[in-house]
């Protein structure tokens, strides 16, 4: 569970967030919908513990957070496979990280490097990461900008699936993505 209490975040001087309050259950999609740079990774920043608010109550009972941050900060040095199993623990860990690629059907480019990567299969090394590391609350600041339509749709799937035992919060500029992941849509 999340609770979020009239959160107020100012950066640079400039209030970002003001009064901002939002909740959300152990399960399910929520997805911040808004212009740009009202505040949603703003929000997802201060839910990953990147920033501090000014003022406002986080209370949350989630214990492991997962990100997927808008742009993939995948280590240029690892491969896709070791980029994955990196966020991971014990003797299993590249055979999950295989898994997890698989599922965003990059299962044929474990052994490139990111600089060998299209910005679609970057984003969806850095999904395949971010699902590894098996958060009970997942961040998801734009996780579909570079990735095309046929491709997709099974992330879609795999996000809903996700979410049916997880909680997901998604941002996104794009409606449809939220409805099809059955998300309830806040409006910043």
């Amino acid at each position: 569970m999340l609770k979020v209490n009239n959160l107020c975040v100012t950066l640079g001087g400039k209030p970002v967030l003001e009064n901002f309050s939002l909740f959300c259950e152990d399960t399910g999609c929520t997805a911040l919908m808004g212009a740009s740079g009202i505040g949603k990774t703003t929000f997802l920043r201060v839910l990953a513990g990147l920033i501090k608010p000014d003022s406002g109550e986080v209370e949350s009972t989630f214990t492991r957070v997962s990100v997927k941050f808008q742009e993939p900060r995948l280590f240029d040095w690892l491969t896709v496979k070791q980029n994955v199993a990196a966020v991971l623990d014990g003797g299993e860990a590249d055979s999950v990280a295989e898994a997890w690629l698989a599922s965003v059907g990059l299962e044929n480019h474990l052994h490139k490097y990111p600089h060998e990567l299209s910005g679609g299969m970057a984003q969806r090394v850095a999904l395949a990461r971010a699902l590894a590391y098996g958060g009970d609350l997942l961040l998801l600041d734009e996780p579909f900008s570079a990735v095309d339509e046929a491709t997709k749709a099974p992330l879609l799937d795999l996000i809903r699936e996700y979410a049916r035992s997880h909680a997901v919060i998604l941002i996104t500029h794009n409606r449809e993505e939220a409805e099809l992941l059955e998300a309830r849509i806040v409006q910043l």
